[in-house]
């Protein structure tokens, strides 16, 4: 498997456009995303909350960051094109 490959450099996402991809989401996913990532709790606190051993719950960011990369992804290409 490849590493993501990196954000553009000092380029933001619209939050429209994060909300977005963040519905596009499996519940699951979005609830262990804005658990860990938004909210930033731990990775203890998140299994507590959503019963989900650790191993699971990071194969479900993993696999739900991957997602959201390849949504927004799309949104820094349209930007390149319009410049």
């Amino acid at each position: 498997k490849e590493f993501p490959r990196p954000w553009p450099a000092g380029r933001a996402v619209e939050p429209e456009a994060l909300k977005a991809a963040l519905v596009a989401l499996p519940d699951p996913w979005r609830r262990v995303v804005i658990l860990r990532d938004v909210e930033g709790r731990s990775a203890a606190e998140v299994s507590a909350a959503t019963g989900l051993s650790a191993a699971q719950q990071r194969d479900m960011l993993n696999r739900a960051r991957e997602l959201l990369r390849e949504d927004l992804g799309g949104v820094f290409e349209q930007d390149s094109h319009r410049s």
